[in-house]
């Protein structure tokens, strides 16, 4: 890129002759991204397609549906609502009991041990994470172990005594 500067100094007399050519080198160039607004119109349309396809919406923040819309604008999906799924899929793949009590059955470390597996009450959380309690039971005893079998897939067996 080439410049043309003018001296401050010789600023009365604006001849040619006090002129200065100089060559900038140039910058690598840079990716920067464009600042997309979404309106809270399309928030709330968000919100309906989520509610109508039974998915609690309340538990994504406004700004986790901007999110949502500007990735679901960039797979050029008609809704949200597979967005949202893959991110439910992708930090929560354990979504019921009964997958809480098949995961830990399939776990090959817990699997040949001839214990029943059965989960007990609701979702709960606890610092690292969401998780379902399963017991393990066998014939001669009742409760063998109980453990927490959390979403995300890691298992934390409970000190029984």
């Amino acid at each position: 890129m080439r410049v043309t500067l003018f001296l401050e100094d010789q600023k009365e007399d604006m001849k040619l002759e006090n002129y200065q050519d100089i060559t900038v080198p140039q910058q690598a160039k840079t990716v920067g991204e464009v600042v997309t607004f979404v309106s809270m119109v399309e928030v709330e349309r968000a919100r309906k397609e989520l509610k109508l396809s039974q998915i609690d919406e309340s538990h994504f923040s406004d700004a986790e549906m901007i999110l949502a819309i500007q990735k679901q604008k960039e797979v050029a999906a008609s809704t949200v609502v597979p967005v949202i799924l893959d991110w439910l899929v992708d930090s929560n793949f354990i979504l019921s009991p009964s997958q809480a009590s098949a995961f830990i059955r399939d776990e090959e470390k817990y699997a040949g041990n001839g214990y029943q597996y059965k989960t007990i009450g609701e979702l709960d959380f606890d610092s690292n994470g969401n998780y379902y309690l399963v017991v393990a039971s066998s014939p001669q005893k009742k409760v063998a172990s109980i453990y927490k079998v959390y979403t995300s897939g890691s298992i934390q067996e409970l000190v029984v005594q």
